[in-house]
């Protein structure tokens, strides 16, 4: 009896993993599907949005990590991907890809739009690393701090997140680094959000702002840890565990689901994923490129 028990529960798990991995191969086509022409694109693939898809994600149980946001494993690089509503700085990073494809020649050129996590998820940055005149690298850093709301928070203003302690972070705005430089904003900058991590494992993280709407982020550092491990408890062992090193960017990589893209687009990827009508014009480029050279 206990052998079948064994048994019904791997054949419960396995499927469920089936599952997530169909799911985020459905999120992966909806993130590039804008320069993926439409005789590649799954049948019915239409049908789900973005946003639908990551919530069915976020409602499959168990959860891979149940406590995401006081998880080490939030520790990383984390890339953006331009899915569901953009965020206002995702809009400002478009338009000026924009801004730059539309001058004579490319005067930025978008190396890497990322969030990296550091110090037991208590800071983060958002990072945009660009290289201008083909010459100089810049690094535009937008930092905030994270902290996970306490009891007196969730008896008053925060109160409606009662239940979702171990996926809520408090996020305050710390400044804006260029180049090590810290650059003047204007006061109203300087407030605290919600960032909810409804959904993380291995491949990707989902996050909801104030706004409520859902964004998925690619994990793009090395993990040490196997995933079992990150699914096994810590609390009583918090202080003891190494965090993954987010420093060493010969080991980046993307998740497998974006194998393929990242072959083709190389580091010009990462562009490609925040402003869509890039990657559909490189798209379209390879596309000639690799007709020209097949002729």
């Amino acid at each position: 009896m206990m052998g079948a028990s064994k048994a019904t529960a791997i054949l419960e798990d396995t499927m469920l993993e089936e599952k997530r991995n169909n799911l985020k191969k459905q999120l992966v086509q909806r993130a590039i599907t804008n320069f993926i022409s439409e005789d590649t694109q799954p049948r019915g693939l239409c049908d789900d949005t973005a946003e639908s898809i990551m919530k069915e994600l976020e409602q499959l149980h168990p959860l891979p990590i149940v406590h995401p946001a006081s998880h080490y494993s939030l520790n990383a690089n984390w890339s953006f991907v331009f899915t569901g509503v953009p965020t206002i700085g995702m809009k400002l990073i478009t338009l000026l890809s924009r801004i730059s494809l539309a001058l004579p020649f490319e005067i930025l050129d978008f190396k890497d739009v990322s969030l990296r996590v550091t110090d037991r998820q208590t800071k983060a940055q958002a990072i945009v690393s660009v290289r201008v005149c083909g010459a100089f690298d810049w690094e535009l850093q937008v930092c905030t701090s994270l902290r996970r709301p306490k009891a007196q928070d969730f008896e008053g203003a925060y109160k409606e997140f009662r239940g979702e302690e171990g996926t809520l972070l408090l996020e305050h705005f710390q400044g804006v680094w260029l180049n090590g430089a810290k650059l003047p904003t204007p006061q109203q900058w300087h407030t605290t959000r919600t960032l909810e991590i409804t959904y993380m494992d291995k491949d990707i993280l989902i996050a909801r702002t104030n706004s409520g709407e859902p964004h998925v982020l690619l994990r793009n550092s090395p993990m040490c840890y196997t995933v079992e491990e990150m699914m096994e408890g810590y609390d009583e062992i918090e202080d003891d565990i190494e965090e993954c090193s987010v420093d060493d960017d010969g080991n980046n990589r993307w998740t497998q689901f974006f194998a393929e893209a990242a072959e083709i687009y190389g580091e010009r990827l990462g562009r490609c994923l925040v402003d869509r009508e890039f990657g559909k014009e490189e798209y379209v480029a390879q596309k000639k490129s690799r007709r020209a050279q097949d002729s």
